[in-house]
């Protein structure tokens, strides 16, 4: 599921029909109640959950889409630093995906998500290009 910050309703709903679902978490907007349901969602197996960015405006977690550039190294430490304390303080396990928000990723994050265990990555365009733009950036040939 794309662009989740909950409430997860419709995650129980796919459960219910034997559906595990991975969710793409805004993880800003997950407040407090709806992130005690995502715990117990994530931690009793019925939904998987990765940090997609950080909100739904232009501030995203692994790239400045503003300025259609990567982060400075010191201020994507910084979202690494601000998106593990979120996970820490709310006991969240992330799961071995991250799905970035529009494919969009600089090539100083792969260390930060080494470091929280991601192994998959899956985009649709090279890392530090942007997929909505004019001319659009070539997909990636798998």
């Amino acid at each position: 599921m794309d662009d989740v910050s909950g409430p997860f309703d419709y995650v129980h709903a796919a459960n219910a029909v034997g559906f595990k679902p991975f969710l793409a978490l805004f993880h800003q907007l997950v407040d407090e109640w709806n992130t005690a349901d995502l715990r117990m969602l994530i931690t009793n197996g019925q939904a998987t959950a990765g940090l997609h960015s950080t909100d739904n405006s232009d501030n995203f977690l692994y790239f400045n889409h503003a300025t259609r550039q990567p982060w400075p190294d010191d201020v994507q430490s910084n979202n690494f630093y601000q998106a593990t304390q979120w996970l820490t303080n709310h006991a969240l396990p992330l799961s071995k995906i991250c799905a970035t928000h529009w494919s969009e990723i600089g090539l100083n994050c792969f260390a930060g998500l080494k470091a929280w265990g991601v192994e998959y990555v899956p985009i649709e365009v090279v890392p530090e290009t942007i997929e909505y733009s004019n001319p659009g950036a070539p997909w990636v040939v798998n």
